[in-house]
C-alpha cells in the first residue's frame, strides 16, 4: 500500500503530566485504507490515547503522525475532515434537529460558507443512510432517539463524510447485540465496497475476532504486536497480555471464539 494513502504513527510518546508515567511510549503503527483495524488491549493500555493522537485532539511530546504523507499538524480542521471522520463512543449532544440535518453536517467540510448541498452531497447522504439502515429514522428528532438509534445516525454521518478513514472509540460498547452487529457489519461492508480504512478501539476480543482484518495489540502504552487478525489473536499471546487464561474454540459451523478459563483448569470456561 503506498505510504501517501496511509496513516503512519512514528515513535509517538505522550505524558499528560510530568508527575505521571507516560501513557504512550514510542508507539509506532501503520494504518491502510481498505482494512478494518482494531486497537485492542487491556484497560489503560493506551488505546483511546493513541486514537486521540491520530485525530489531532492531543499532541505527542515526541514522534510524529503522518496522514497521507503529511504531518497531521499541517492540516486545517476542514482538510483533516476530508481524510478522517470520527465516531465517538456515544453522543453527548442532544441535537434538537431532524436526523436528516445531523447526517448532512458531514458535508460541511466540502462546502463554502452559505453554500447549499449539491447533488454529490445529497448522494453521499442517501448512500450513508441506506448503508447504516437509518431510512426510518431520517425525519425523526435526533434528541428523541434511543442510544442505539443515535449511534446508527452518527455512524451514517461518519460514512457521509466520505473520508479516507473513519476512527471509532468503542462505538458499540454500550449497545445491545442487535445494534453492535448492525453498526460493525455496516462498517465492514464499507471497507469491502469502498476501500475505506477503519481504525476502531475495542475491548471485546470476540467482536474483534469477527470483524477485524488487522489488529494493533497494546499493553502498558506500547505496541506488543500488530498484523493480520489470525496472527495476532492467539490464545497464548492474549493470555499473557490480559493476565488471564484464554482458549480459542470452534463451534460446529467452524466459527472460532475465545473463552476465558476460571482459575481451576477443570472449571467451565466463560464467553468473553
Amino acid at each position: 500500500m503506498p505510504q501517501d494513502s496511509c496513516i503512519s504513527v512514528q515513535k509517538v510518546s505522550w505524558q499528560p503530566q510530568k508527575s505521571k508515567p507516560p501513557i504512550l511510549k514510542e508507539v509506532s503503527a501503520s494504518f491502510s485504507p481498505g482494512a478494518f483495524t482494531v486497537l485492542l488491549g487491556p484497560n489503560g493500555a493506551g488505546k483511546t490515547s493513541l486514537l486521540r493522537q491520530i485525530l489531532g485532539f492531543i499532541r505527542p511530546q515526541s514522534g510524529q503522525i503522518l496522514v497521507a504523507g503529511h504531518d497531521i499538524r499541517s492540516y486545517s480542521r476542514r482538510d483533516l475532515a476530508k481524510e478522517i471522520a470520527y465516531l465517538p463512543q456515544s453522543s453527548r449532544s442532544s441535537y434538537e434537529l431532524p436526523v436528516s440535518e445531523v447526517i448532512k453536517m458531514a458535508r460541511f467540510s466540502y462546502l463554502k460558507p452559505f453554500e447549499q448541498l449539491g447533488p454529490q452531497d445529497i448522494a453521499a447522504v442517501d448512500e450513508a443512510v441506506a448503508r447504516s439502515g437509518c431510512e426510518q429514522l431520517f425525519h425523526q428528532n435526533f434528541a428523541q432517539l434511543s442510544g442505539g438509534e443515535r449511534q446508527r445516525v452518527l455512524c451514517a454521518r461518519a460514512m457521509a463524510q466520505e473520508s479516507r478513514f473513519i476512527l471509532l472509540d468503542e462505538p458499540v460498547s454500550n449497545l445491545d447485540l442487535k445494534y453492535q452487529h448492525t453498526i460493525l457489519a455496516a462498517l465492514k461492508n464499507l471497507v469491502q465496497d469502498k476501500g475505506v480504512g477503519i481504525i476502531c478501539v475495542m475491548h471485546d476480543i470476540n467482536l474483534s475476532q469477527q470483524y477485524a482484518d488487522q489488529v494493533v495489540l497494546l499493553e502498558d502504552g506500547q505496541v506488543v504486536a500488530q498484523g493480520p487478525r489470525q496472527e495476532i489473536l492467539q490464545a497464548e499471546r492474549l493470555t499473557q497480555v490480559y493476565g488471564w487464561p484464554l482458549d480459542l474454540v470452534q463451534d460446529g459451523e467452524g466459527n472460532s471464539f475465545f473463552v476465558s478459563r476460571a482459575t481451576s483448569p477443570s472449571s467451565p470456561g466463560h464467553l468473553l
